[in-house]
């Protein structure tokens, strides 16, 4: 038996719920402090944004200039996240490759969602 944290299925319900209740509390929802404070400071590449949620470091990363995977087990997230990415800029959205799979698995299960 896997825990919640690493349960596909709960985090999938997780996010759904967070969507449905909290909609307004995500897209307000700023990337991390961290991420910033460090990426600003390098020339823009290439960046794998591992257990991506909703998207908002995969996101920023790619308004700067990154190339971005983003990749989360749960559609929900990542299709939120794809969604928003699209809604920012056409430009910025074409940087990002959503993945869903999960990277606690022992072999390669991925899916991609969307190759842009």
């Amino acid at each position: 038996m896997t825990s919640d944290a690493h349960d596909r299925d709960a985090w999938e319900q997780r996010w759904e719920q967070v969507l449905r209740d909290h909609p307004d509390k995500l897209a307000s929802r700023p990337p991390s402090d961290l991420l910033v404070d460090v990426a600003r400071e390098l020339r823009p590449g290439r960046a794998l944004d591992a257990g991506c949620g909703h998207g908002a470091e995969a996101i920023w990363l790619a308004a700067a200039g990154w190339t971005v995977t983003a990749v989360d087990f749960s559609r929900a997230a990542l299709e939120h996240g794809q969604a928003t990415a699209q809604g920012f800029a056409p430009d910025v959205a074409a940087r990002i490759a959503w993945v869903e799979g999960d990277l606690g698995a022992p072999g390669p299960r991925t899916r991609a969602t969307s190759t842009s």
